[in-house]
């Protein structure tokens, strides 16, 4: 994600925080216009920053999810035995026709026996 500011201090925080930041302003500006008569100068203004404030948050959790999934991915790679393929199979890569893999589910895998009916 591209921020147009140059900033020193947010070079070395992580996505989250400013997740948490956009959350706070998208939840108080919404406060913010209800008591903001239609007729005053900054209504548009504030509604325009709501609007922002919400556009920004979307980008920053989608890139926290991309990150989570990009670490999720990663671990599984350091810890699953992937012996006897033919290549290396790499989990943090993209698909020939789907772009990039994506970490649809975890929890307890169970092994079940199979029969045809």
């Amino acid at each position: 994600m591209h921020f147009p500011w140059p900033n020193r201090w947010s070079y070395n925080l992580d996505c989250r925080l400013f997740r948490i930041f956009i959350k706070f302003q998208t939840t108080n500006l919404p406060q913010i216009l209800e008591y903001t008569p239609e007729d005053h100068a900054d209504r548009a203004n504030l509604e325009e920053a709501l609007s922002k404030a919400e556009e920004l948050c979307a980008q920053v959790n989608e890139g926290v999810r991309e990150e989570e999934n990009s670490d999720r991915l990663e671990w599984l790679q350091n810890h699953v035995i992937c012996e006897g393929f033919e290549e290396r199979l790499i989990f943090n890569s993209l698909t020939n026709s789907l772009g990039p893999r994506k970490f649809l589910h975890y929890g307890v895998l169970k092994k079940v026996q199979f029969t045809i009916l």
